[in-house]
């Protein structure tokens, strides 16, 4: 059993929650030896897609926030955090 499901799984999830999704922000754990796979699977399907894809690492849950309130209004839509020990701080990701 695992909890995985392929990138182009996820998206088919986030469009049909957010119609017209235009732009992702990866959030990721700084370091962390899944983050290659998650960066390299989120870009490639935005690339087919046609979703502009950015990407932000953070280590701690006040750089993940920080993050995401800089990001605020800059036209990604949602941040999707992947393998982020701040958000287990948080009680999960």
């Amino acid at each position: 059993m695992t909890y995985y499901l392929p990138v182009d799984t996820q998206f088919e999830v986030f469009r049909a929650v957010v119609p017209g999704l235009k732009s992702v922000l990866l959030l990721l754990e700084k370091g962390h030896p899944g983050a290659v796979v998650d960066r390299e699977g989120t870009r490639a399907v935005c690339s087919t897609l046609g979703i502009r894809y950015s990407e932000a690492e953070a280590t701690t849950l006040q750089e993940a926030v920080g993050v995401v309130q800089q990001n605020a209004g800059k036209g990604a839509c949602s941040p999707f955090a992947s393998t982020c020990k701040a958000g287990a701080e948080r009680g999960g990701c």
